[in-house]
């Protein structure tokens, strides 16, 4: 185990320390049984990154709040950690909110691409792990034969050991975490390409400066701007599909209509009939970020050849801190998505020559327009739509200045 150390109260104390006071004062066999055998087995995951690795010791102070004596199943322990990690991603969404994406969102995700026992699933971007245990979960809801083989990556080492443990406390098998920066393509064409039935992520947004020297074997479509990796995100997920392979993707506004070489990939995806379905999600309904996303449903080939949009901001539950899917808006989500019918101010299938048109503008807002219905509005409502859009301007906005900077680079 790392000996890893960190200040607690003005002294310094090692990571086994804590470890070996929790299970010592406070453990049951559950307890240790679990969470020592995830720490034991992630010594150089630990040791790689020390400042990150002040989080855990965060964890584990707020789990000796708990008791574990009654814990006697992985069941209750398990949602005991899923509370804590939505709890942390909270309590510090103004900074590093984005390992853990909202309960919700994965559900609606991991409902729609509906994993199937013996399927393989894929996550480049795992951060907690939520998406892989939300789909062994769900096959183990709808149905008794077997579960999935699971592989998620993150490139950081000390979210890798939060997926770890949290796999492991969901009964998946420990050594599906990999430490690994999905950008560098290190072993993907052996590891990655076409093996996976399903792919889900929730990658960083925009992240600049990516590493695209060893990423060939995935840019098929071609290589995006150094000042954002959207675009190597998504190639990364969608070529790690079998045939049959189908996929979900969490994205920034701008992957949907920025023009150069993300314009060309996202044309080649399209007429390729890779995209399937895209989703546009409020601001304020993720984690570390108020701007509005988009989720893109991928297939290696889809069967229509319509894409279909939905608006899903109706369908949120509204909170000044963050937005909601309850599990009712999810079911409704998942018919709709299901019945592909156009639904005014709600829903669209779009063909290629209108998407052509539009100059392969894939902005949700453009396909569904809201139903006029100012006269009965309150003043609530439209204060609440002038600050979506409001946001939606200073995110444009964002984007330009991003933009121009990467050309004076």
């Amino acid at each position: 185990m790392s000996d890893q150390k960190f200040r607690e109260g003005g002294r310094l104390i090692t990571l086994r320390d804590v470890v070996q006071r929790v299970i010592g004062e406070y453990g049951s066999s559950v307890f240790e049984g679990v969470f020592l055998k995830a720490l034991q087995n992630n010594d150089l995951t630990l040791a790689s990154n020390s400042n990150e690795g002040k989080v855990l010791v965060e964890i584990w102070d707020e789990l000796v709040r708990f008791s574990f004596y009654d814990q006697s199943e992985e069941g209750s322990l398990g949602e005991c950690f899923e509370w804590l990690l939505s709890f942390f991603a909270e309590e510090n969404m103004g900074r590093g909110g984005r390992f853990f994406t909202p309960s919700g969102i994965v559900s609606l995700m991991v409902k729609i691409l509906d994993p199937k026992p013996g399927e393989k699933i894929y996550d480049p971007a795992c951060g907690a792990g939520e998406f892989l245990v939300e789909a062994v979960n769900h096959v183990r809801r709808t149905s008794s034969d077997g579960g999935l083989f699971v592989l998620g990556r993150d490139m950081s080492p000390s979210l890798a050991f939060v997926a770890k443990m949290n796999v492991l406390i969901h009964g998946v098998v420990e050594n599906c975490i990999e430490v690994k920066s999905v950008l560098s393509g290190d072993g993907y064409s052996t590891k990655i390409s076409g093996h996976f039935d399903l792919a889900l992520a929730n990658p960083p947004f925009s992240l600049r400066n990516w590493d695209g020297g060893g990423a060939s074997e995935f840019l098929r479509y071609g290589i995006p701007p150094q000042a954002s990796a959207d675009f190597a995100f998504i190639q990364n997920l969608l070529f790690s599909l079998n045939d049959k392979g189908r996929a979900a993707i969490i994205v920034p506004m701008g992957v949907l209509f920025r023009g150069g070489s993300e314009k060309a990939i996202r044309e080649k995806m399209l007429k390729e009939h890779n995209v399937e379905a895209v989703i546009s999600i409020p601001s304020m309904s993720f984690y570390g970020t108020a701007i509005s996303a988009n989720i893109l449903f991928l297939r290696s080939r889809c069967v229509s050849d319509e894409v279909l949009f939905i608006d899903a901001s109706s369908f949120f539950i509204r909170s000044q801190r963050l937005n909601r899917l309850d599990v009712d808006a999810v079911e409704r989500l998942c018919r709709l998505y299901s019945s592909r019918k156009n639904i005014d101010g709600v829903a669209k299938c779009v063909s290629m020559a209108e998407l052509e048109v539009n100059d392969w503008d894939l902005t949700v807002s453009k396909y569904v327009v809201p139903v006029s219905s100012v006269s009965k509005e309150s003043l609530a409502s439209l204060s609440e739509q002038q600050a979506r859009l409001e946001q939606e301007l200073s995110f444009l906005q964002q984007e330009m200045k991003r933009l121009l900077g990467s050309l004076e680079d």
